[in-house]
């Protein structure tokens, strides 16, 4: 998956520079700009179909979120404990 990453100019490998068995992915510039791009979409297409719903289905929806949120946030500190 690196690779392909990396192959696409999307992250980069550098070396760790106080342990030369560690390389470090990180996002190219280039990796970053697909990034924000991806948010910006992902925020309009929420925008546009939360727009498309009465006030009460976006309350139920958030309702529902918040709730789905909390139950996951309690499950996980009762989880895997290490």
């Amino acid at each position: 998956m690196v690779d392909a990453l990396v192959e696409k100019r999307l992250a980069e490998r550098r070396p760790d520079p106080e342990d030369r068995r560690i390389v470090r992915v990180i996002l190219s510039s280039r990796g970053r700009e697909t990034v924000e791009q991806l948010q910006d979409y992902k925020r309009r297409f929420l925008a546009a179909a939360f727009a498309a719903l009465s006030d009460d289905d976006r309350e139920a929806i958030l309702k529902a979120l918040r709730r789905l949120t909390t139950t996951a946030e309690e499950l996980g500190l009762r989880c895997c404990v290490c």
